[in-house]
């Protein structure tokens, strides 16, 4: 199928690439540039809200660290929040030599290459970090603003504008000249309401981890198991003692330790008892597109939600075919690659999974999928995993061994504290939600 659109001569510039004159790009040009001679509106580029840098130009995996001071990569800009579960760590004094990349709460993060165009503000609970090569930093000189434009540049408005000035050779990529004349339409009352919102999603999006963290304290409180075990290269098992693993983790002594004593004190069963464990399925890259429903891979679980925002989407057609039935409350697991990511499925996460996540369902009434949850992401619970896993050709997988997780049998009331704090967590992920859905809606509907 061809396509063909109207191009005036006055819009042509010394780009000779098709998408540079995408229709949906110059119509929304032209809609900016009708409200900038508006006085309900004004239009400003982007650089005159801050300036803008490119990360530190290299740094080696060998140089990261468990704790210290936060280093944002692409892989953790998602959905306008910053994954937590891909962030590593720099040395101080590594960061202090590169001082000049660092970045604030308040500040926005942008990838420009790999999934070019993601935008993540930098949040307070973060506090100073550090931002790769394959990021621009925009330096946000009036942190009034740093919500509207984190929107902004992640509604349509911005969207189509960074897919407009990409360049690409072997891999999409964002320079800093055209991102710096980016546009910004804006008035005041949008800038408001849209900060007023982005706010609101900020201190949910805290609750939310408050309420999940303390669920996960309490859980491993309550089974009071010493697990303060010394790291070790080098153990041996008795023959008496094999199974019919032969993987070294499956015997390392902190996790099997830890299994032990847990199956030691309690009663326990395995997962598959108690839940429907189903394989996600591939709908082949030949199905993605650029609008419709989500497709969920395993980088596409962030912050334990799925990413709404994901840039593989699949048309209706397709979703019906592979329909997976997921409900509010299901639990997705990666079994493949980076396992042990989890995410609860809340109100309104229409998609399907592919085949490298599984879909839990709790079926077992003594247990809620909210407990589960939080013992799953419990050390009792992940050390179970970690020793389940096996390097299959160059691939991490867990195949069935997610089957034979124990889940211990705790009182009743445990459960209810456990699954009432869990509950309030995803609540207030809902809201957090819902508050960048708005606030995004609010742009694109009195924008353009």
């Amino acid at each position: 199928m061809h396509y063909t659109a109207e191009l005036y001569s006055s819009e042509l510039e010394n780009r000779f690439d098709v998408r540079y004159y995408d229709p949906s790009a110059l119509g929304l040009l032209r809609i900016i540039k009708d409200k900038s001679n508006s006085n309900d509106y004004e239009v400003r580029k982007l650089a005159a809200f801050g300036n803008l840098k490119k990360g530190i130009f290299s740094i080696s995996a060998s140089e990261y660290k468990d704790a210290g001071v936060p280093f944002i990569r692409v892989s953790c800009i998602k959905y306008l929040t910053i994954d937590i579960n891909d962030i590593t760590y720099l040395s101080a004094d590594l960061h202090d030599s590169n001082i000049k990349t660092e970045v604030s709460p308040g500040d926005i993060v942008i990838s420009k290459s790999g999934t070019v165009g993601n935008i993540a503000l930098v949040p307070e609970y973060l506090g100073k970090s550090n931002i790769s090569q394959d990021i621009v930093g925009l330096y946000v000189n009036d942190k009034n603003f740093s919500g509207f434009l984190a929107a902004y540049l992640s509604s349509k408005l911005g969207k189509i504008q960074m897919q407009r000035v990409k360049t690409q050779q072997t891999h999409a990529h964002l320079t800093l000249a055209p991102l710096r004349e980016l546009l910004v339409v804006f008035n005041k009352e949008c800038v408001n309401k849209v900060s007023d919102l982005m706010e609101k999603a900020a201190k949910f999006e805290v609750d939310f981890f408050t309420n999940l963290t303390k669920a996960q304290c309490e859980l491993e409180q309550y089974f009071n198991i010493d697990m303060n075990y010394q790291n070790c290269s080098t153990f041996q098992i008795p023959v008496t003692e094999l199974e019919s693993k032969f993987s070294p983790t499956f015997y390392y002594p902190p996790y099997r330790e830890t299994n032990r004593l847990l199956k030691e004190r309690f009663e326990t069963t395995n997962l598959w008892k108690i839940a429907k464990i189903i394989k996600g399925k591939e709908v082949g890259s030949k199905n993605y597109s650029d609008h419709g429903i989500p497709f969920i891979r395993t980088s596409d679980l962030v912050n334990h939600g799925i990413d709404r925002d994901s840039h593989h989407k699949i048309n209706k057609k397709i979703y019906d075919e592979y329909k997976q039935d997921l409900r509010p409350n299901d639990i997705l697991f990666t079994n493949d690659g980076k396992i042990g990511l989890s995410a609860m499925c809340l109100e309104g996460d229409d998609c399907v999974i592919q085949s490298h996540i599984k879909r839990i369902r709790i079926v077992d009434d003594y247990f809620t999928p909210e407990f589960i949850f939080i013992f799953l992401n419990t050390k009792f619970g992940l050390y179970q995993i970690y020793r389940r896993i096996f390097v299959q050709s160059t691939i991490p997988t867990i195949e069935d061994g997610l089957n034979y997780i124990d889940i211990p049998y705790v009182e009743k009331d445990i459960i209810d504290e456990v699954t009432c704090l869990c509950k309030e967590a995803f609540n207030a992920k809902n809201k957090r939600n819902q508050f960048v859905d708005s606030s995004r809606k609010i742009i694109e509907n009195e924008l353009i």
